[in-house]
């Protein structure tokens, strides 16, 4: 199964920019306790959590961008489903497999050093041992108990392979060439993205997990599903190609983060920032086609997954190397950084991200990517810039 659509690199730097702001925002939230940007400052990093919709988005665009047609005309044989279905195995499971791993080790480093004990209850619980298969068989964004355990991030990888089996049957319905039928589905999209808030959230943030979590990825697969077909339609209008309209839509979407504004009006703005990333042939593409912002996106993935084990290692060493171990710690909150040393910190851990991330890249993600569809007999896909499917 092979095909060669044409290179999209904006959407490949977009990709590496989104899983930075994860970075930072998770960054903030387990060691400083949101306090690395105030809300009276910048809602910014407080509303980076919506990147995870991003990159739902991002890949439903790219999955109908790639593989569209391939279920269009060809889904009555089994094996396009079959070679579809290991190709995502490859690119999502090896990595998440590596951290899970990373994640139980650091978990016996805690009990054996006697830190575990020490532990605030919440940060005990994120190395409940019966969550471990359930990560294993990608379940944990199903079951409310295993989505914030272990590798936290992976609860989104879970989503995601799952509505990758019913992938198929969304092409049929929203690749249909009826626009007003497309509308209705983005109406109903955003409806249950309301009901997320409600019904799963606080009422005011879609910063939820357990059971809500699924449906998000559902809702924002589905919104990228719709995007992309909206650029096959329009790309022919080569007015979009000026960076001047990505640029504004990115700056509105920035500046919504920054104010703070409801969260379903931040969701809107993404699919035109994705359209016109996509539809972008100008300076900003130009910038964005240069080899720091390709690797940072080809990285991306591993940047996501690794960033949290890094984390909770670093707060395991430090814990470990003081003589008294504080009761219910929970993070480095209580140390009172001021806002010079947190963003100090913060930028020696992004640093220390992307770094790591390329060699989870180089020696985890990407050989294993190749050893398994070569096993299964999946033939890698090109989908956008130099990341292979």
């Amino acid at each position: 199964m092979s095909s060669r659509p044409e290179h999209l690199s904006s959407l490949t730097a977009l990709r590496g920019i989104a899983a930075l702001m994860v970075v930072v925002y998770h960054f903030s939230k387990i060691v400083l306790d949101g306090n690395l940007l105030t809300v009276s400052q910048s809602s910014l990093v407080r509303k980076s959590y919506l990147m995870v919709d991003f990159f739902f988005m991002l890949s439903g665009f790219i999955m109908v961008y790639v593989y569209g047609d391939h279920f269009l005309k060809k889904y009555d044989r089994g094996k396009v489903f079959g070679q579809f279905m290991v190709a995502r195995l490859a690119r999502l499971y090896p990595l998440h497999l590596f951290t899970l791993a990373w994640c139980i080790l650091l978990k016996v480093l805690l009990h054996f050093s006697g830190v575990m004990a020490s532990l605030s209850p919440k940060l005990q619980s994120m190395f409940d041992a019966k969550a471990i298969p359930i990560h294993l068989l990608l379940l944990n964004a199903y079951i409310p108990d295993a989505s914030l355990t272990f590798n936290i991030p992976s609860w989104s990888i879970s989503a995601e392979w799952y509505t990758y089996m019913i992938f198929p049957a969304l092409v049929w319905i929203i690749l249909q060439k009826v626009w007003l039928r497309k509308l209705a589905y983005v109406v109903l999209l955003f409806g249950l993205y309301g009901g997320i808030v409600h019904y799963f959230g606080d009422g005011i943030d879609l910063n939820v997990t357990n059971f809500g979590g699924a449906l998000r990825c559902f809702a924002g697969f589905c919104l990228g599903m719709i995007t992309c077909t909206a650029y096959l339609e329009l790309r022919q209008w080569h007015w979009m190609i000026h960076s001047g309209w990505f640029v504004v839509a990115g700056m509105i979407a920035l500046s919504a983060m920054h104010l703070g504004a409801n969260d379903l009006y931040i969701l809107s703005l993404f699919p035109f920032l994705i359209f016109l990333a996509a539809r972008n042939t100008g300076a900003l593409s130009r910038l964005f086609n240069r080899p720091v912002f390709q690797a940072v996106g080809e990285w991306s993935y591993s940047i996501y997954m690794i960033h949290v084990p890094l984390i909770s290692t670093a707060l395991a060493g430090w814990l470990m190397c003081r003589t008294t171990v504080p009761s219910g710690t929970d993070n480095a909150a209580a140390l009172a950084l001021s806002p010079l040393v947190s963003w100090a910190a913060c930028s020696l851990y992004l640093v220390l991200v992307v770094a790591l991330a390329t060699l989870t890249f180089r020696f985890v993600e990407k050989p294993m990517r190749i050893l398994v569809n070569t096993s299964l007999g999946a033939r890698s896909v090109q989908v956008v810039g130099k990341k292979r499917a």
